[in-house]
């Protein structure tokens, strides 16, 4: 769910012996609660009676990350360095399978200034 900064929300960082620990508050979960809501009638419509749905804690990571593997060898990577593909040319992917794991954090500003960083290489002259 992602969502504005809101009113009473905010993240925490809580002192710890050797790491940062976080501490969120969720209160802007109606528009949460109106997709849900929409999906299960669409998912319904498609035929399926019965929908499960389970709220998850920042505890969970959903950001997938990791599933194209980079390396300077072409037989146990898809990647290079540049986040080129080894196999098709003048292919590029500008998203988190690049990264090698996730931070358990949403990873759109890495994303974003890797994609800069895919574009001038593209756009550079030969």
């Amino acid at each position: 769910m992602e969502a504005g900064p809101p009113a009473t929300g905010r993240l925490l960082e809580i002192p710890a012996l050797f790491s940062r620990q976080m501490k969120t508050a969720y209160d802007n979960l109606a528009p949460h609660h109106e997709l849900v809501s929409r999906i299960r009638r669409l998912v319904r419509k498609a035929g399926y009676p019965l929908i499960f749905t389970q709220r998850m804690g920042i505890e969970t990571n959903s950001h997938m990350c990791g599933t194209s593997v980079a390396g300077t060898d072409p037989a146990t990577s898809v990647l290079d360095a540049s986040c080129r593909s080894h196999d098709v040319g003048n292919l590029s992917l500008a998203d988190s399978s690049f990264f090698p794991s996730s931070a358990a954090v949403n990873p759109a500003l890495t994303i974003a200034a890797n994609a800069l960083r895919i574009a001038e290489r593209i756009a550079a002259p030969d």
